[in-house]
Formats: structure tokens, C-alpha cells, sequence
């Protein structure tokens, strides 16, 4: 958007000659995400906290997560947020590809979004049943796949997979091209959540901060309550302790 603004005007401001370089806007775009975040993401804390929209925990969990309970959630929305409207801003908008990675993206994350306050308006924990969410990820990638094979038919797209290191193994999946995209959307997908589930309890571990800001400032405090419940310390004394007290633990099991 403003990309399409400001570039008219290069001819009689010569500055704004920069934004048509990809570079340019790329590090406009970071610097406008990063500006969104700062000056949104504690107002929309606070909001959240507000409506009472927090994590709902299973009673049968772990310990460990139940303080996790009454967390804001909808998180994503933010990051959604933070990264869409940037794109929007300084993308090239008469590119078909911008808007394929855009709507996907918010595609996505209405799905996410609907599994949230499914969570939310039931005070349970379980959302999507996930055969409709894993039905609608598909659903997301055979549209993403069949948008592509269209632009190929065009010219405008090549279905051709390369391999690194092999330079005469360049297969034309053709319409093979459809699984192909619903599979790599699914799979990248997929690391996100196994990421999410990462529990630092689960390995034993115990967070020390180095940085006396941590606690004492409003941001090192909000980055804290991001983190998922663990042993927190100051010292390394009380380091030295926990995994002596675990050794002993994992010996006695």
C-alpha cells in the first residue's frame, strides 16, 4: 500500500527511489512489524486479561501446566497482526504470489483462531476435533495447490522440483503438484505445534537468569510470563542444587 503511494512521487522526490528495492522494503517491513508488536502486544495483554480469554488447562495434565491456566491466549493474533499488515504496507500488491502467502496465511490462522475461541466459549480445553482441523489445513492446501497449478497452465508458475546437488533430477510433477503442496504446508505446519508442546519440566530443566533486568523491568518480566512454567533461579548455587536433587530423584526411580 504505501509501496504504491510513495513510488509515484520518485520522479519528483528523488529519496523515495528506495522503495522500489526489495531490500529496502524488506527492512521497512521488519522495522513495521517490529513497531506493531511494541506498541500493540501490551495493550492487547491487557485486553484479554480483561474479557477473562486464558488458557484453559486439563485437570488431568501435569502439574507443571496448570499454572499456565488463565494465560491470555489468542496470541497468534498478534503475530498475525505483526506480520500481515507489514506485508500489506510495503509488498508489491500486483504480485498474485504476495497474495497467495497472504491469504494462506490468514487462512491458517483462522483456523487457529476458531480452535482458540472454541477453547474460550467452552471453558474446555478442547477446541477443533482434530480431524476438522486437520480437514480444514487440507482443505487450505488443495486451494493453495490448485491456485498454483492454475498459474502454471498460465506460464506464470513452474511445477518443476529441484533437488540440491542433483542438477539432472528436475522431475515436472504436473498435477503430482497438488499433494505436493498440501504436504508441505501440513508438514511445516506441523513443526510448529511440536515446538509449542515443548515442556522444559519434561526434560528437567531449570531457567537461569544471568541478567538482573529479567525481573526487574516491565519487558524482562513480560518475556518470563511468555515461557512456559519452569524452575526459575539467580544463583548458580540454586542451579547445583535442582540437578542434584533430580540426579537423585532419576536414582530412586
Amino acid at each position: 500500500m504505501l509501496f504504491h503511494l510513495l513510488y509515484p512521487f520518485h520522479t519528483d522526490i528523488s529519496v523515495l527511489n528506495v522503495t522500489r528495492y526489495i531490500t529496502f522494503r524488506t527492512a521497512a517491513a521488519s522495522l513495521s512489524a517490529l513497531a506493531i508488536s511494541l506498541l500493540f502486544g501490551p495493550w492487547m495483554i491487557r485486553k484479554l486479561r480483561e474479557f477473562q480469554i486464558g488458557q484453559v488447562i486439563r485437570q488431568e495434565g501435569p502439574t507443571s501446566h496448570r499454572p499456565k491456566a488463565g494465560t491470555p491466549t489468542m496470541g497468534g493474533f498478534l503475530i498475525l497482526t505483526a506480520a500481515l499488515a507489514p506485508t500489506l504496507l510495503w509488498a508489491d500488491l500486483t504480485n498474485v504470489y504476495v497474495w497467495i502467502a497472504v491469504l494462506t496465511t490468514a487462512a491458517f490462522g483462522a483456523v487457529g483462531f476458531l480452535d482458540d475461541y472454541l477453547k474460550i466459549v467452552r471453558r474446555d480445553h478442547h477446541g477443533l476435533r482434530p480431524r476438522d482441523k486437520l480437514g480444514l489445513q487440507i482443505l487450505i492446501g488443495i486451494l493453495v495447490g490448485a491456485v498454483l497449478l492454475v498459474l502454471a497452465r498460465q506460464g506464470l508458475y513452474n511445477t518443476r522440483l529441484i533437488f540440491p546437488f542433483f542438477k539432472g533430477l528436475i522431475p515436472d510433477l504436473g498435477w503430482g503438484y497438488l499433494p505436493f503442496a498440501v504436504f508441505v504446508l501440513e508438514f511445516f505446519r506441523k513443526l510448529k505445534p511440536e515446538w509449542e508442546s515443548w515442556q522444559p519440566m519434561a526434560f528437567g530443566g531449570v531457567l537461569m537468569l544471568c541478567d538482573p533486568r529479567l525481573y526487574t523491568r516491565h519487558y524482562g518480566r513480560l518475556f518470563l510470563e511468555s515461557l512456559p512454567p519452569m524452575p526459575v533461579a539467580r544463583e548458580l548455587a540454586a542451579v547445583e542444587k535442582f540437578f542434584r536433587e533430580r540426579i537423585a530423584m532419576d536414582n530412586i526411580a
